[in-house]
């Protein structure tokens, strides 16, 4: 038997839409009010508190957030602290695994931040390489059609790889040590005995 109240089933919807628009909003207030606390903090220590936050919030709980708080987040790579530019690098990681296009936004942060004047800031940026190298090439791998955006991303990234090859000449034994993770990943990923299953378009763009 039922003993609850009958509620017609278009009206049920319709509240559980007005709840997730309320929920959206009060999402959009929290962030916003964390990005203020953010540009008006002054300690990296806490600066990278409401960062954290944010991520949280933008690339980890709801990651359609990401294509609006996106540039007002990656900004903080020319912050003073190099924890912070550090730390947006990893955003930036993380961002591109949730959506790999985001790297058309993001491919000209990256080239400036592998040129940064401190170092763990350049070896921050050469760890994520290893990742967002595959990232790229799996991605335009699967699209039907390679635009202008795609191949400029592609460009930034082969650059970057040949800066990064570079480095095999560097005296600093930890960018060497970096450089043989990253050359040894890239020779195994684009094998095509350990990756049979790359397309035309990979085969173009390589």
């Amino acid at each position: 038997p039922f003993f609850g109240r009958f509620e017609p089933k278009g009206k049920t919807i319709l509240r559980l839409n007005h709840f997730k628009d309320q929920t959206d909003d009060a999402d959009r207030e929290k962030i916003v009010e964390l990005l203020n606390d953010a540009a008006t903090e002054p300690e990296a220590s806490r600066l990278l508190d409401f960062l954290s936050e944010i991520q949280e919030r933008i690339v980890f709980k709801d990651s359609g957030l990401l294509d609006d708080w996106l540039d007002e987040v990656v900004q903080y790579q020319t912050h003073v602290s190099q924890d912070v530019r550090k730390w947006v690098v990893g955003f930036i990681e993380e961002s591109c695994k949730k959506d790999p296009e985001i790297l058309t936004r993001v491919i000209t942060n990256l080239r400036i931040m592998m040129n940064d004047q401190a170092i763990s800031v350049r070896k921050r940026v050469i760890q994520a390489m290893t990742f967002l190298y595959k990232l790229c090439l799996k991605w335009l791998c699967t699209v039907k059609f390679i635009n202008e955006n795609m191949e400029a991303v592609w460009q930034g990234i082969t650059e970057m790889k040949n800066s990064i090859i570079a480095m095999v000449h560097s005296d600093n034994d930890g960018n060497f040590y970096i450089f043989f993770i990253f050359s040894n990943f890239s020779c195994m990923f684009l094998n095509p005995i350990t990756f049979p299953d790359l397309n035309y378009n990979c085969s173009t763009l390589l």
